[in-house]
């Protein structure tokens, strides 16, 4: 073993546990998930440009193909996705060949265009307004038959031929009984009238506690992505479930309100429920706390194609074993520059340890009896200890660069000084 490499066997072992490929630069369109199938990407840290540009990658990779949801706390992207055209243009022209026209429509609390409850089944409307909830809990009767009673409202609006929407219903429930058996009950059979006016009548007028419920509903929604409309022809039919079915983009911004996001999450729901097919991207919102993180992102695993994003973990989620179970899940991430070690260290800890060789050399001298010169002796410890593979420290010194992740095929890190947005012009 030569002087200068005395370390080269332990190093060689230390990379070879390590796992981690080093490169110059990385072609993010390598990393990109396809979505031909159901597949979650992650996007954190770095510069906020180079990640909406990212997104734009995933977006461009279902044009046309399926519908995309993003729900954001981000109107860079919005405005990135607006010039869609211009960065993927033959992405653009193919589709337009085809006869494909993708829609683009952006709700935020300037726009309301939302329709909540529009394109849904009767049931996950139901829920919406009534989440389901354990038959031992006190409340569960009285919700019970608060939900037949919406159920009711929702059969009247479809006898006189109109979608269930939140209008509608507002509409309906607000109005007195006699004025509702007189102008919206007259397609029903009688006996299903009386039948309807009956159930509503029972426990003390149980029907005004459904008023209170749906306004209380609308409230939570109003004046961010959804505004009362005068009549019911200015209804909108604007939803995720439409916008999904036609293969469109909508971008829903929602900065922070647990309410918008269940309703959001109820509505997901549905459309999976239903089959359908669609990218789902989550971009700057805190998700603690919601049905989206509690009965959507929590899944084992998730039947549609995902995107989070956002400069930090701790901006999507806040429990710590939310955040690992994520990433876990992810089939690719990519993790750019992170200042903040306590956030970079969940990205060390989700990516693991290996055990690392160290070597430790010991000098000292000795005098030997009845001489006059002494002697040295060295020695070398050999020890070994647990090391994350990329630490927080190289985390916040990534600079231009990224960790990017795969879990498909085996497993694949690479730590690179420098990405490259290579499906850009």
């Amino acid at each position: 073993m030569g002087l200068f490499n005395r370390n080269t066997d332990a190093e060689k072992r230390n990379a070879f546990n390590r796992d981690i490929i080093e490169s110059k630069a990385e072609k993010i369109s390598y990393w990109i998930p396809s979505f031909d199938t159901p597949e979650n990407f992650a996007v954190y840290g770095g510069d906020k440009d180079i990640r909406n540009m990212i997104v734009m990658g995933t977006i461009a990779r279902c044009y046309g193909r399926m519908g995309v949801v993003v729900i954001h706390n981000n109107g860079t992207l919005v405005g990135e996705i607006k010039k869609f055209r211009g960065y993927f243009p033959e992405i653009f022209n193919g589709c337009a060949r085809n006869g494909v026209r993708v829609m683009n429509c952006n709700v935020d609390n300037t726009n309301l265009l939302y329709e909540p409850l529009y394109g849904m089944g009767v049931d996950r409307a139901v829920e919406a307004i009534y989440p389901q909830m354990p038959a031992e809990n006190p409340s569960y009767m009285q919700q019970h038959m608060c939900a037949e009673i919406l159920r009711k409202y929702m059969m009247i609006l479809k006898a006189n031929g109109e979608a269930v929407d939140l209008d509608g219903l507002l509409y309906l429930c607000n109005m007195d009984i006699q004025t509702l058996e007189k102008t919206a009950m007259q397609k029903l059979p009688q006996d299903e009238v009386r039948n309807i006016l009956a159930s509503f009548l029972q426990n003390n007028n149980l029907y005004l506690q459904v008023r209170a419920d749906v306004n209380a509903f609308a409230g939570h929604l109003e004046s961010r992505i959804w505004r009362r409309k005068k009549n019911l022809d200015e209804a909108s039919d604007v939803s995720m479930t439409e916008a999904v079915k036609h293969r469109a983009i909508l971008t829903v911004r929602v900065p922070s309100n647990v309410g918008v996001l269940n309703y959001l999450a109820t509505e997901i729901r549905s459309m999976i429920d239903d089959g359908l097919e669609f990218l789902l991207v989550l971009d700057s919102v805190m998700v603690a706390n919601s049905t989206m993180n509690k009965e959507i992102l929590r899944q084992y695993s998730l039947p549609i194609s995902t995107v989070i994003t956002c400069d930090s973990i701790a901006g999507i989620f806040d429990d710590e074993n939310d955040k690992l179970n994520s990433l876990g899940k992810m089939e690719n991430t990519i993790i750019m520059n992170t200042p903040n070690l306590n956030v970079a260290e969940v990205y060390s800890r989700a990516l693991g340890q290996y055990m690392r060789q160290f070597t430790t050399t010991h000098t000292g001298s000795h005098r030997e009896a009845f001489r006059i010169m002494g002697g040295y002796d060295t020695s070398r410890d050999m020890h070994e200890e647990l090391f994350y593979r990329v630490t927080p420290q190289e985390f916040s010194q990534l600079g231009d660069g990224a960790v990017l992740i795969s879990r498909s095929n085996g497993g694949t890190t690479v730590k690179t000084k420098h990405v490259k947005l290579d499906y850009l012009r």
